[in-house]
């Protein structure tokens, strides 16, 4: 269903038996290579690239289903107050949809989006590719 290069960000998509979930990240390289397909807990998990913001907003606009995950590094694109705003463009198309935030190297112990209420998980900065995997798996998205 997608297929582009990877830049730098990554959209996941998951099938689980009957249920389909889709997430779209936006994260730095360190956390996930490229062109990879990973399972976790019965899930396939594969990913695509944005290399800008227009690029990460048309992810959501081009997807052929509701996208039920966001995944964003807080310093994807540069600071956190870049992704908090992201995060709210995202959020008024698409309401429901479950913010996972990954927290700024910068601003050690602090999140903007997680102060500002535009997230409902909150990873570590440096959270390793697992942690991810884990958290995705964990989620209970109905």
């Amino acid at each position: 269903m997608f297929q582009q290069d990877i830049t730098h960000g990554v959209a996941v998509q998951h099938r689980a038996c009957t249920e389909e979930v889709l997430a779209v990240a936006l994260l730095n390289e360190q956390y996930l290579s490229r062109s990879q397909s990973l399972k976790t807990s019965g899930r396939t998990v594969r990913f695509l690239g944005a290399a800008d913001d227009a690029q990460a907003l048309r992810l959501f606009a081009d997807a052929e289903q509701q996208v039920d995950v966001l995944i964003i590094d807080e310093d994807f694109f540069g600071s956190p107050e870049d992704a908090a705003n992201i995060c709210m463009q995202v959020r008024r198309k698409q309401p429901n949809i479950h913010i996972m935030a990954i927290e700024s190297e910068m601003w050690d112990g602090e999140s903007i989006l997680d102060t500002f209420k535009l997230c409902q998980s909150l990873l570590p900065a440096k959270s390793d590719t697992s942690a991810i995997l884990d958290k995705i798996s964990s989620l209970s998205l109905n």
